[in-house]
């Protein structure tokens, strides 16, 4: 490699073999597998082989493929784009999982650009299995509502194969409670980092996951919510029963309030009413109102809830 230097327009020109001058004005990406020796990268500060280089297709893919990749388990696929400071893993958006069952060429695709939500990253072989949901561990809360490591106590409870929840009690009005979703598993093989950008917290309001640049990490989630009143439960749910695994989209939350049974985001005398007809049969909950009705959280829904209900609108 020759390095040159020109005093009088201050110029640096670098040349040799295999040297390329990186070009802000051009968007470069390229394919790599932390655990798969084929992609050829094991070392994040030196990630850009050029046989991992990605061709932008005639369709705005960018794809590259790799020769003869063994059979082997939960392949991490990751994309970096090229900067001139720094390296940019999309771990974000698309770590993308697959297994490889017999000897193939894989060529892995990338739509989108950098920072986009809606990016994606795929990947393609005969013995190519893409994985399509999730793995999930053991999902716990942690953050300043529990506890900033995963432990027994804000362990969450799964109510269907890919809901889990969460119940928090006696929280102090005027108190910011962040949290975020960690998804405990051995050896981390699947993992992505989700934030929400909202400052205007709702609740009772399904929310879309938002994605942000990560490195390794497990969570799924990150957000922060205050109570209106003290001594408030909420029950933070987290659904990825329509998780979209490329593209790392369509996982959603929600926090609701013990006691507003309207789902509204306050708590009520309507809320209190709505609970009385329905302990006297005349209408009847759905099953999100029927989670938030036992507010005082001995088990059962029955009038002393309604008496919770009414004790918090005469605080």
């Amino acid at each position: 490699m020759t390095i040159t230097f020109d005093p009088s327009t201050k110029d640096i020109n670098i040349t040799g073999d295999g040297v390329r001058t990186y070009d802000g004005n051009t968007e470069r990406y390229y394919a790599y597998s932390m655990n798969c020796d084929t992609f050829g990268i094991d070392d994040r500060n030196d990630p850009y082989p050029l046989s991992n280089e990605m061709t932008l297709g005639e369709d705005g893919v960018y794809y590259v493929t790799f020769k003869n990749v063994k059979p082997q388990k939960n392949i991490l696929i990751n994309i970096t784009a090229e900067t001139a400071e720094t390296i940019v893993g999309f771990t974000g958006y698309n770590y993308c999982g697959i297994d490889v069952t017999e000897p193939c060429d894989v060529t892995v695709y990338f739509s989108g650009r950098a920072f986009d939500d809606d990016s994606r990253i795929w990947a393609e072989g005969d013995g190519v299995e893409m994985k399509t949901k999730p793995e999930i561990g053991e999902m716990h809360i942690i953050g300043s509502l529990s506890d900033n490591s995963p432990v027994e106590s804000n362990k969450m409870t799964q109510t269907d194969d890919y809901v889990f929840t969460y119940r928090a009690d006696k929280l102090t009005a005027g108190i910011n409670y962040d949290f975020q979703f960690y998804n405990v598993q051995e050896n981390h093989k699947d993992m992505w980092y989700g934030v929400n950008y909202d400052s205007d917290f709702e609740f009772g309001t399904d929310k879309q996951t938002a994605f942000i640049l990560s490195d390794y990490a497990a969570f799924f989630q990150k957000d922060s919510f205050s109570v209106p009143f003290d001594n408030a439960s909420v029950l933070i749910t987290l659904d990825l029963t329509n998780f979209d695994y490329v593209s790392k989209q369509n996982a959603t939350y929600r926090i609701d309030l013990f006691g507003d049974i309207c789902t509204d985001g306050n708590i009520s005398v309507t809320d209190a009413t709505e609970l009385q007809k329905s302990l006297a049969s005349i209408t009847s909950l759905n099953d999100n109102q029927k989670n938030i009705a036992d507010v005082n959280g001995d088990g059962e829904v029955n009038v002393k809830d309604v008496t919770a209900i009414q004790e918090i609108l005469v605080k």
